[in-house]
């Protein structure tokens, strides 16, 4: 018996792909700035499906439902304390890391990336640069689920900071940039997950 033989995509696939992706995830971001919880899950799982296309869209938008909620308690934690060091020790970061777990469960994914996607957003709250390791280590779980290898997962963390960071300016111009940076972080994602980073 013969296995059925995986699907490819194709160059054109990637880049509309990738279009999806980016512009999903600068308005998901858009919309969670605007406390639009609808909406902000909406646009996080249209941005999962381009990710995780053998799950049921509604297995998706659950799993961005725990991730908006997780979204927008670290927004209030940032919110509510000026002070970075009273950030980092909210007690609402132990609600954030659960909603995040709840949703790595729904994608199959391992614990290790919610776990580093809240320490990324807890150090980041607390203007602590140890931000830098776990953005790199949530890449390295997700990278690793989506390719079966750890390849490009720290360039991949840089570029994804890029283009969240250029969100957070806020401007036309910002976000423009943000949304092409973002193409090019879903675009080398998707041809490492379709073999077409091989020369």
């Amino acid at each position: 018996m013969t296995l059925p033989k995986k699907k490819t995509v194709n160059t054109y696939d990637i880049e509309e792909l990738a279009n999806r992706a980016a512009n999903s995830t600068i308005e998901g971001f858009i919309a969670q700035d605007r406390h639009d919880f609808d909406e902000a899950s909406l646009q996080f799982s249209i941005m999962l499906q381009t990710m995780f296309p053998e799950f049921e869209s509604e297995r998706l938008l659950k799993a961005s439902q725990y991730y908006v909620n997780a979204l927008l308690v670290q927004s209030k934690v940032k919110d509510d304390r000026p002070d970075a060091s009273e950030r980092m020790h909210d007690e609402r970061w132990e609600f954030v890391r659960t909603e995040l777990a709840n949703m790595c469960r729904i994608l199959e994914l391992p614990t290790s990336f919610g776990i580093e996607t809240e320490e990324f957003w807890r150090y980041a709250a607390g203007r602590d640069d140890g931000f830098v390791k776990h953005i790199i280590e949530f890449h390295r779980a997700l990278v690793r689920t989506l390719t079966g290898s750890e390849k490009y997962f720290s360039s991949l963390a840089g570029l994804y900071f890029t283009g969240v960071s250029l969100h957070n300016e806020h401007t036309d111009y910002s976000l423009a940039k943000g949304r092409e940076v973002m193409r090019l972080y879903f675009r080398i994602l998707f041809q490492v997950i379709n073999k077409e980073d091989r020369a």
